[in-house]
């Protein structure tokens, strides 16, 4: 009965939850898929169940913890810093401004399992998110901090500003952009693997169009 009722409120609670809408949020912008963006620019529900925000739950506890350690260390400058550019609409927030060595940098705070942890870190997804963190904020560079959720072994991955990367990244913006303006639906993706895990799996099956 207990399980049911914390099932139960997570569930609610994701569907009451509210998010910046008319934007593309940072954390989406890896995504290849052009209509997932678009899907979530609008602001579209996603498909999220207890289980998953129970996830997501528990990589905020490991952010609070690790975000908690590095100010008391004495380097964490900022954290939840937000992140706003007009022109293209882009909204955010990176997990905080540490400064080593005297250099600002942006960090982003990741937490995975054991086969993700022991593998080729970073992640391009973490790459991307944090290199356009580093580029919106006017730095050169910045770090992933990655915690082993089944051990709590910590590494760290270090990224310099790579312009390639974002311009690629803007392009794609600007294209989805570009899109909503005329009023249309971008295609979706025509790999399988994109769809496994999206939220907006359902909506996108039925080509739901969102008010531009």
């Amino acid at each position: 009965m207990i399980v049911r009722l914390i099932e139960s409120h997570l569930e609610k609670q994701n569907r009451d939850a509210q998010r910046q809408t008319k934007c593309f949020h940072v954390s989406q912008l890896y995504h290849p898929c052009l209509r997932h963006l678009y899907y979530s620019y609008f602001g579209l529900k996603q498909e999220v169940d207890a289980k998953t925000y129970r996830i997501f739950d528990n990589g905020h506890s490991v952010h609070n913890r690790l975000q908690s350690y590095l100010e008391g260390i004495g380097i964490l400058v900022e954290k939840e810093h937000r992140v706003w550019n007009g022109e293209y609409r882009i909204c955010g927030r990176c997990d905080g401004i540490v400064k080593l060595n005297g250099k600002c940098g942006v960090l982003e705070i990741k937490s995975i399992n054991s086969k993700g942890f022991n593998s080729s870190l970073p992640k391009h997804e973490h790459v991307v998110q944090t290199m356009m963190y580093i580029h919106l904020l006017g730095l050169r560079g910045g770090v992933i901090l990655y915690e082993n959720k089944d051990t709590q072994e910590l590494t760290e991955c270090y990224c310099a500003l790579d312009i390639a990367i974002v311009d690629k990244t803007l392009a794609k913006v600007k294209k989805v952009k570009n899109i909503i303006e005329t009023k249309q639906l971008p295609p979706p993706t025509q790999r399988e693997w994109d769809c496994k895990f999206c939220g907006f799996k359902e909506s996108c099956r039925k080509s739901f169009s969102c008010e531009a």
